[in-house]
């Protein structure tokens, strides 16, 4: 299979909703989904094709989108801030720390893998967290995406004002701007020009 590489940096705040929190509160997950990859070039294959809905029955359809076998879009993850860039991964719930061992920039701690018994694990084992983490020369570097938090009051369009049946507030907790993700498309080798070509022929994904 071929791998294609894409890169998205973040114009605007993403908001790719995990389904987490209550009603009023949308919150995004940490990543940019695979499928919501998907959902944008299959938009740009219909508008290239001009095509109103698509043809489900058609092979070369089934093929790009909907065949795991034949083409799978991976989620996007962090890209590391190194002189080199690469595609970061979640944090592995197997890794711990000690307690007391605070997680600070430039300064290293012990991570303990919980998946291999070795019998130095810390007697007071916390999870490191949600983060990111690339490798370079056996260190683990962690990265956390940075988030907007912005609140709405529901109004009354023609008061300008809530009411009594109005004024819910709702709370959207999603990805901000400027950042850079990336995500790998592996396909078939046949298919992997036309996927390039899906990819370059608008200026924003």
């Amino acid at each position: 299979m071929k791998a294609i590489t894409l890169s998205l940096e973040t114009q605007q705040p993403v908001l790719a909703t995990s389904f987490q929190g209550d009603p009023n509160s949308d919150v995004s997950y940490s990543y940019i989904p695979g499928s919501m990859i998907r959902g944008a070039i299959i938009g740009r294959y219909m508008r290239q094709h001009n095509l109103s809905e698509l043809d489900l029955t058609s092979q070369e359809i089934k093929r790009l989108f909907f065949d795991a076998h034949s083409t799978r879009y991976l989620n996007a993850y962090l890209l590391s801030q190194e002189k080199q860039p690469q595609r970061t991964l979640p944090l592995p719930l197997c890794w711990f720390k000690d307690k007391d061992a605070e997680l600070k920039e430039n300064s290293p701690i012990a991570v303990y893998d919980f998946s291999i018994d070795r019998g130095d694990d810390p007697e007071t084992p916390k999870a490191v967290g949600e983060y990111f983490w690339s490798e370079k020369g056996g260190m683990i570097n962690l990265y956390k995406e940075k988030r907007r938090i912005n609140i709405h009051n529901f109004r009354d369009r023609q008061k300008g004002r809530s009411t009594d049946n109005q004024g819910e507030i709702f709370r959207y907790d999603a990805l901000d701007a400027g950042q850079t993700f990336q995500s790998v498309i592996l396909c078939e080798d046949g298919d992997a020009i036309a996927l390039q070509m899906l990819l370059v022929t608008e200026p924003n994904l």
